[in-house]
């Protein structure tokens, strides 16, 4: 009877934003949007590697292009949040990318798709997403309101998310093999109506943005909230090295080894990518087990651990290794990836949030757009195992230095302040954070 209990008590704790109804609706348009998402990309990568006759270098650009105009407007991006609607701005961008896959949908099935166009398309992609993926992450603080919902918001979101990355490729990589790409950008057009139905159904009835009224020195002071806080300095450094060799340099590695490596085709490479998503989402669910702001060893821990299975995976013979490794792989990566992104959203105050998310999401980015071409080029110069065993060394040795640099410092402040150690006194450190600039912030509020 007891292990019930605890099974109940587990299973409402993982799932329990749910009960939010905006948040539930949100939830299960965006999952279905999201399979087509990832079966929009499998598309794209594949068309990507016949066109450049699978080149990293191609695929790193192509990625590239998709990440970098975050860093020109993504700290804007949220400040646009922090001002205006979010739901309304969310309904303009998934809209946005919807048409950017039937554009890709007709000139594939029209023949007319080339390198150029796709690098073309690949960047006006990235335009949108430099509003839409910090914008995004508010939102969901908006959506729950209680803040001791974001982080299993946040996790269960990251469950959903990869979720859709098992079941996206896996169905793109069969339809690859029995009909043609445009289909599949096709589908990801239908499949975008659930996100864009749940964002107009939720309407008025989520006051996220808005707040904010207009004032020179918005943006500076976001700036100056993150760089008041070291923990907040140490999370997005982490953050941003994770991304660049972990979380999209996998998704560099992988169509090379599904190809070059193992001389696989289309549905291997579906298969490759499913695994990943099925690590992830037992990776989110996971980090759903615990409640409260995770503590700073869990992220760091998980960044290193993420590193170790890297290194594995490079080291692995055989396709079905490979592809057996890449369980663990996801697992740790996706736990660090919901740990890092609910202790930054839970340390920033609401009228900061969007501008604080937005920098974190440039630097993710950033770290994407980077970290995709210097893997390609990576495996390019080393080969695939070399630079997938080269990319996790990079990660551990990231994760111990910063770890031990703000482990150090906290040490310091501890011996002359008498605070904490470990960083884990949170609501002092937003507390302390916020006094650093409240004098600024509540004439902007």
């Amino acid at each position: 009877m007891r292990r019930r209990n605890d099974s109940a008590r587990h299973e409402g704790r993982v799932f329990r934003s749910l009960t939010v109804p905006n948040y539930r609706r949100y939830f299960w348009g965006s999952f279905v949007s999201n399979i087509g998402l990832w079966m929009q990309r499998t598309a794209q990568v594949w068309v990507v590697m016949q066109l450049s006759g699978g080149n990293g270098v191609a695929l790193g650009v192509v990625a590239f292009l998709q990440f970098a105009p975050t860093l020109v407007f993504g700290l804007y991006a949220g400040l646009v949040g922090d001002r205006f609607s979010r739901a309304k701005i969310l309904l303009v961008t998934q809209c946005a990318i919807s048409a950017v896959s039937a554009i890709m949908a007709v000139l594939d099935f029209a023949g007319l798709m080339s390198l150029p166009i796709m690098y073309v398309l690949a960047a006006i992609v990235g335009i949108v997403t430099a509003f839409d993926a910090p914008i995004r992450q508010t939102f969901v603080s908006d959506l729950v309101v209680d803040p001791e919902f974001i982080g299993n918001a946040v996790g269960l979101n990251s469950a959903a998310f990869n979720s859709a990355r098992l079941i996206g490729p896996a169905v793109a990589g069969g339809l690859m093999v029995v009909t043609a790409t445009w289909t599949v950008f096709l589908l990801h057009v239908v499949a975008s109506l659930g996100i864009v139905a749940s964002l107009y159904s939720i309407g008025r009835s989520v006051p996220g943005g808005g707040r904010v009224p207009r004032e020179k020195g918005q943006l500076r002071e976001g700036i100056r909230y993150v760089l008041a806080s070291r923990d907040l300095v140490g999370l997005l450094l982490i953050a941003g090295f994770i991304s660049a060799l972990g979380l999209n340099g996998i998704q560099v590695f992988i169509p090379l080894a599904a190809g070059e490596l193992f001389g696989r085709g289309a549905l291997a490479f579906g298969m490759l990518t499913s695994a990943m998503a099925i690590g992830s989402v037992i990776g989110a669910l996971v980090s759903n087990l615990r409640s409260g702001i995770p503590k700073r060893r869990n992220v760091f821990g998980a960044a290193a651990a993420a590193g170790v299975c890297e290194c594995v995976l490079g080291a692995m013979p055989t396709y079905e290794l490979f592809a057996a490794m890449l369980l663990p792989t996801g697992i740790a990566l996706m736990y660090f990836v919901v740990a890092v992104n609910t202790r930054v959203q839970i340390s920033s105050p609401d009228w900061v949030r969007g501008r604080v998310m937005s920098l974190y999401m440039m630097i993710f980015f950033t770290g994407a757009a980077l970290g995709s071409t210097a893997t390609g080029g990576l495996s390019e110069l080393l080969g695939i195992p070399l630079a997938v065993v080269t990319a996790g060394a990079s990660m551990i040795a990231c994760a111990l230095l910063v770890g031990a640099v703000l482990l150090v410092r906290d040490r310091r402040r501890d011996s002359a302040e008498g605070e904490d150690v470990g960083g884990n006194s949170d609501s002092a450190i937003a507390t302390k954070v916020t006094s650093v600039i409240s004098t600024g912030a509540k004439s902007r509020v």
